[in-house]
């Protein structure tokens, strides 16, 4: 939320995209591994998402840690 400074994506509007980070998880453990693009025609629905590529990636590599606790049932 601080990241995006205020901004909210709008799910209804395409001209604007929305970035998150992308993760792996593989027997060396939980990694981020760059970051995905959506516009709002996807069927992926809603998820933590970034008004930027930069911040999707400044994310993925600061708080990997939050996002495997928040991702993984453990």
């Amino acid at each position: 939320k601080s990241l995006n400074e205020g901004w909210l994506p709008d799910w209804d509007n395409g001209e604007y995209d929305k970035y998150y980070p992308w993760f792996k998880m593989s027997s060396s453990g939980f990694r981020y591994d760059g970051y995905g693009l959506r516009v709002s025609g996807s069927a992926v629905g809603s998820r933590l998402c970034f008004k930027s590529s930069e911040l999707a990636r400044y994310a993925g590599e600061q708080f990997t840690d939050v996002y495997r606790k928040f991702m993984i049932i453990e």
